[in-house]
């Protein structure tokens, strides 16, 4: 049974602000098109959110604005390449959520926004727009956007220019003035690279979009694993998607919610078989994609999950988790946001003196690691002292952050196309804290930090991309497809309910400069 994940591709290239923008790392995005809003937006502490949009020849003011909801978010736009807050061309970074960018003559091409939560936020709704000239030539408008779909994609599309031709290729190669023109609608019935350009009554040919669809076939079930999210689905109307989750016995709860930003679907929710028709045990149908379902002490075994489109929509996000009677780790896939980056270090740097790291210059792929406590209970870390007053052997203390960190927490790994380690990560140590709570259940005020070492059921701790150690050196590595793979609690030091979804992993391209 095919499953599509987000796939990285990362160049070799120092982020510094001077480089050209082909040399950074771009990651796949959502697609953003003028004057559609891209909402609600919701986003946890520093969670990024990244979207493209493709801007004609001859277009002025391009705009990136956002507004609406609550918490405060930051914006961050670049051409040609995925922006960081360290690597942008423009940025917005006010106290509220009102943020505008404004690119008076921005390059033609592709060109990408981040969105950053500076503190969470939610409802935040995003526009871009850009004024055209005589000259300019409108993109296509596609609908609904690119995703996952099962079964069929039913794609429309328009041009805002009066007597402009469509014209339309799923080879990956871009259009010609020979390539088909656009049916409406074009229905899709497996994966497809689709690029579509307008032509003007003069033959003259406008920019290419493109846009990856991914088909599932029918009657395939994708198995979700405990917590982790299904990113980027779409439906068309009328069309269904099955999932399946394995629920061990003696859990107390079963959750399965969706979160979305445009379209409706619903969820229906079943015991032992796919729901059909009038047979299921729960349904709930909310706007925007934001169902959610909870069975109290759900029976062992397989519940299966139907995802139907009650309108087209895209952009859905589908997790299914469950929780017993003690902690369970997991990694938040969709926080690792790898890129590259080239770093150099001195012999008297803490990185170097931790053993991270030697010194000199190195190639990284950074990533961010999420770990979030799914279960039922908090994560309590042993003491740091026993009681005669020594160290615990589980803890080491690092004189450089100034505070004691349990060993053994993580492992990453770069595997081959054959599954083999080419390369894996030095730190092993952690100090395990709340930092921000994931679950809307979950207590409002952080409980465990570097003094007291744990995890609140419902909240995650988070090591950024840009602390030390948050990477696996690259230098050296040959261009090519790899899986970074990421691990917590890998030896199960940790007393858990569930080890099977302590590993995700994700594919990462890594190209020459």
């Amino acid at each position: 049974m095919p499953v599509h994940f987000r796939k990285f591709v990362l160049v070799l290239a120092i982020l510094s602000s001077f480089l050209p923008a082909s040399l950074a790392v771009t990651e796949l995005p959502k697609l953003l098109q003028p004057g559609i809003p891209a909402n609600p937006i919701s986003a946890t502490l520093h969670e990024d959110i990244v979207f493209r949009i493709v801007v004609p020849a001859g277009a002025k003011n391009l705009t990136f604005s956002t507004s609406g909801g609550a918490g405060d978010c930051d914006i961050f736009a670049r051409s040609g390449a995925h922006p960081t807050e360290n690597n942008y061309d423009a940025a917005s970074v006010n106290e509220t959520n009102a943020e505008k960018i404004v690119i008076t003559t921005p390059v033609a091409g592709n060109w990408y926004v981040l969105v950053h939560a500076d503190r969470p936020f939610s409802g935040v709704r995003l526009v871009a727009r850009y004024q055209r000239t005589k000259s300019t030539i409108p993109v296509p408008i596609l609908t609904p956007a690119p995703g996952t779909y099962s079964e069929l994609a039913s794609i429309s599309t328009r041009c805002t220019l009066a007597g402009c031709i469509l014209r339309f290729t799923t080879d990956g190669n871009d259009p010609t003035e020979a390539s088909p023109v656009f049916p409406r609608p074009l229905k899709l019935t497996t994966d497809t690279d689709l690029r579509v350009r307008a032509y003007t009554h003069a033959h003259v040919a406008g920019p290419v979009l493109q846009a990856d669809y991914f088909v599932n076939p029918q009657g395939t079930i994708t198995t979700l694993t405990n917590g982790n999210a299904f990113t980027h689905r779409a439906g068309t109307h009328g069309h269904s998607a099955v999932f399946k989750i394995t629920v061990p016995a003696g859990m107390t709860k079963l959750n399965v919610q969706t979160s979305g930003d445009s379209g409706n679907s619903e969820i229906f929710l079943r015991k032992d078989a796919a729901p059909v028709g009038k047979f299921f045990d729960e349904h709930s149908n909310k706007f925007r994609n934001r169902a959610e379902i909870t069975v109290e002490n759900p029976d062992a075994g397989d519940w299966y999950v139907l995802l139907r489109a009650r309108t087209n929509f895209s952009q859905c996000n589908i997790v299914a988790s469950y929780a017993g009677t003690k902690p369970d780790l997991t990694v938040w896939a969709d926080a690792l946001d790898p890129y590259i980056s080239v770093d150099t270090f001195a012999a008297d740097d803490c990185e170097v003196d931790e053993g991270l790291i030697t010194a000199g210059t190195h190639t990284l792929l950074r990533f961010t690691t999420e770990s979030r406590n799914m279960g039922g209970a908090d994560l309590v870390m042993p003491p740091v002292h026993n009681p005669d007053g020594s160290l615990n052997p589980i803890y080491e203390y690092h004189a450089c952050h100034g505070h004691y960190h349990f060993l053994g927490f993580a492992q990453y790994r770069l595997l081959d196309e054959n599954g083999a380690p080419v390369a894996s990560g030095k730190k092993v140590s952690f100090c395990l804290e709340d930092v921000r709570p994931w679950s809307a259940t979950a207590p409002v005020y952080s409980k465990y930090n570097c003094g007291m070492q744990g995890m609140q059921s419902g909240w995650s701790d988070i090591y950024d991309s840009g602390l030390a150690g948050q990477w696996i050196d690259v230098t050296g590595i040959a261009p090519g497809n790899y899986t970074l793979e990421v691990t917590i609690n890998p030896d199960h030091v940790l007393d858990e309910d569930d080890y099977s979804n302590n590993t995700v992993s994700v594919p990462v391209e890594i190209t020459a400069p």
